[in-house]
Order: structure tokens, then sequence, then C-alpha cells
């Protein structure tokens, strides 16, 4: 996958300063035409590629912008030149705690400092309403928290995008909390943390607006971005169709996809 820089986008390398947390991220936006929108990109579980230059972050932030929307990937707190002030222990067995205990509150915490900046970020249009959030794997789940997080403080959301969020036994999902805006699930056939009866029986108590995408593909993506890139953009722009209801489907003729 080539990774040449696209015309007309600009990566502006930041650091997110906070008493607890600070963030390194990218902030990509376009200097041809003002954002119609922002989108917040989350990234994995550290332990396993969650970075913000995993392909699947780093092609997703790069070509939503080429779509007109301002665009935030960071990493989590420990990882490259995240901080977090509280860290006694390496990275790598601070994540793996964050795991076991399932302690989900950290990456959600770090995710709103990020979602903060973003909403305020010079290059990025102030007065747009269109502020979508899209996590992959893990960043899936960890974008319905801060999404169910920012309703309840009366921050509206247009989307949450979860893209191969692991559906596994070993997860609570009994954390996730109601959220009204449109939730499409992107899943592939063949990746190894979707177990289908897992989904199933949390899908039932998700509430509507919600869909289930899934293709042929498997939890990583490698040489599949751009079609995934389709699946995203159609799910976010169904989104801003969306009046009440299922958000409309996006058609899989044109982005490989099967809608459930």
């Amino acid at each position: 996958m080539d990774f040449t820089e696209p015309p007309s986008i600009i990566r502006e390398r930041v650091f997110i300063p906070g008493s607890v947390y600070g963030l390194e991220g990218v902030l990509g936006y376009s200097d041809d035409h003002p954002a119609k929108g922002e989108v917040l990109i989350i990234p994995p579980h550290p332990n396993f590629a969650g970075n913000m230059d995993n392909n699947v972050v780093r092609y997703l932030a790069d070509h939503l912008v080429l779509h007109g929307y301002c665009t935030l990937r960071f990493n989590f707190p420990g990882i490259g030149g995240s901080l977090y002030r509280g860290m006694k222990e390496s990275s790598f067995d601070f994540w793996h705690r964050i795991e076991s205990d399932q302690a989900w509150g950290l990456p959600k915490a770090a995710a709103r400092v990020a979602w903060s900046y973003l909403r305020q970020a010079a290059g990025c249009s102030n007065h747009t309403h269109q502020r979508h959030v899209v996590g992959y794997s893990f960043g899936g789940l960890v974008g319905l928290l801060l999404a169910s997080e920012l309703e309840a403080e009366g921050h509206a959301l247009n989307s949450v995008t979860a893209v191969a969020m692991p559906w596994i036994e070993r997860y609570d999902y009994g954390v996730l909390k109601p959220v009204s805006a449109p939730k499409v699930f992107i899943s592939g056939t063949k990746d190894f943390v979707f177990h289908q009866e897992v989904f199933d029986d949390v899908y039932r108590s998700i509430e509507d607006p919600k869909q289930i995408i899934r293709g042929n593909h498997d939890h990583f993506y490698r040489g599949e971005e751009e079609a995934l890139l389709g699946l995203v953009v159609a799910a976010i722009e169904a989104s801003r169709r969306t009046r009440g209801g299922r958000p409309e489907r996006p058609d899989s003729r044109t982005n490989h996809g099967e809608c459930l």
C-alpha cells in the first residue's frame, strides 16, 4: 500500500497537553476547501499494533480529508510521544493491565482529550455541525464509550463507526451505554475476533439507529484500505441524511460490503 501523502492534504503534527495526559497526534485538513465536518479516529489497542500510524488509521485519516473532513488521529498514553504521568511500569505492562481489568475509563478519557482538541483545532471549521467518531478494532469500543459520555453531557454526534471491533467472550459489553447517534459496525467475514454469537447477543440490545456491514475481509485490511474507506465514507454520508430510524444503507455494489 502506497502511503505517499495525497495532494491538498495538510498533516500537522500536534501535541495535546493536559494535567494527566499529553497526547501526540496528527491533524489532517485541506487548504483547498473548508471542512464540512470533523472526524476523530481512535486507534486499536496499544499492545496490538495500536498506534496512529497503523495502516487503517492512517489511510482513513488522510483520505477522509479528500472527502471534505478534518481529521485527528492520536496515540494512546504511553505510546510514541504520548504521555501518562501516572504510569509506573512499561507501556506494555500498563496496557496489559488495562486489558485484563477492562479498565476502559483511561482510554475513554484520552479519546475525550483528543476530541476536545479537535473541536477547537485551527484548520478545522469551528462552525461545522458535522461531528463523527471512527474507531478501529479496540478503538471502536472506546468510540462507543466516548459517544455515550458526550451525549450524556449534551454534545451531539452525527455518527459512530466501529471498524473490526472485537466481539469476544471475555469482554463485558454491559459497559456500553445508550447512544442515540447512528451506529455502523463494519466487520469482515474472516475477522478472527468477530464471534457471531457474542455479536448477536450485544447487537440486539443496542438501540436504533444501527447497522452491521460485513465484507470479505479479515481484521487487518492490508491491501483493502481503499475498499474500507468506501464503507466508512458511505456510513458517514448516510448519517447526514438520517431522519430517525436506521441510517441509509451504503451501496454494497460499489463498496464491496454486504449489509445484513
